[in-house]
C-alpha cells in the first residue's frame, strides 16, 4: 500500500507537463531542468538580500545564458542560437527572469518600506525639522536654567546688599 502510495506520486512528479520543446533526445531537457534549478538559487538570493545596492549585478539576480551553458555543458551559441529550440528557450529564461525581476523589485521595496527608527532611514526634511525643534527646546531650557540660578544667588545674598542693590 505504501509504495503503491510513493510510485504513484513519483509517477505524477514525472510525467509534468513539459512544454512541446522540450525532449529528452537533445539537451532540451537538460536546459529546462537547469533553468528552474538556476531560478531556485536565484529566489534564494532575493530571499536572503534586500538592499538595492546587492542587485547592482545582475548575474546574481537573473538566469544568464552563459550561465545555463555552463550548467549543463554546451557552448552558448549552441544552446540558445543554433538549435532548433533555442528561439522557445530564450522566450523560458526572458519569462523566468521577469519573474525573478518582479520578485526582486517587490524584496527591495518591502525592504523600503520597513523603515528603523534611526536617524539614517530618515529624509533631510524630518531630520531637519527636529533638530529646529530640539534647538528651540534646549534655548527654553537654558533661559528658565539662568533665571533659576539667578533667583537662587538672590535668595542667598545678605540683606545689606540686597538694600545697597535695591531689591528688597
Amino acid at each position: 500500500m505504501t509504495m503503491e502510495y510513493f510510485t504513484a506520486k513519483a509517477d505524477a512528479l514525472t510525467a509534468q507537463k513539459l512544454p512541446k520543446w522540450v525532449s529528452d533526445r537533445n539537451k532540451s531537457y537538460a536546459a529546462y531542468l537547469a533553468v528552474s534549478v538556476l531560478s531556485k538559487s536565484k529566489r534564494e538570493f532575493i530571499r536572503q538580500h534586500d538592499r538595492k545596492t546587492e542587485y547592482r549585478r545582475k548575474s546574481d539576480w537573473q538566469i544568464t545564458g552563459a550561465e545555463l551553458a555552463r550548467a549543463i555543458g554546451v557552448r552558448t551559441t549552441t544552446i540558445l542560437h543554433n538549435t532548433t529550440y533555442s528561439n522557445e528557450l530564450r522566450a523560458y529564461i526572458a519569462s523566468s527572469n521577469a519573474v525573478l525581476e518582479k520578485d526582486a523589485v517587490s524584496r527591495i521595496k518591502r525592504s523600503k518600506d520597513r523603515r528603523s527608527n534611526g536617524p539614517i532611514m530618515r529624509n533631510k526634511s524630518e531630520l531637519v525639522s527636529e533638530v529646529q525643534s530640539l534647538r528651540a527646546r534646549v534655548k527654553e531650557l537654558e533661559e528658565a536654567n539662568v533665571k533659576g540660578q539667578v533667583e537662587e544667588v538672590i535668595e542667598m545674598l545678605p540683606l545689606p546688599i540686597l538694600k545697597k542693590l535695591g531689591l528688597t
